[in-house]
């Protein structure tokens, strides 16, 4: 089990989704995650990480949803 870990997420902003795709990346003994509120460029994010560096465990996008209570 991990410790819980902080989101920050910008503010609402008309027309963005709630919905931010991530991907994890381990490089050695560090860990991080980078996304995006749209797919297709969390995807290309991944692929420019996988090609940066190779030997990098790379995890797929995934939906983290974030759903403010007013």
């Amino acid at each position: 089990m991990t410790d819980c870990q902080p989101v920050v997420v910008l503010p609402y902003r008309a027309g963005v989704s709630s919905v931010y795709w991530i991907f994890s990346v381990e490089q050695g003994q560090e860990y991080f995650a980078l996304g995006a509120n749209d797919h297709n460029f969390c995807a290309s994010l991944r692929k420019e990480v996988l090609k940066t560096f190779p030997e990098t465990s790379v995890g797929y996008c995934e939906p983290l949803i974030v759903h403010r209570v007013r």
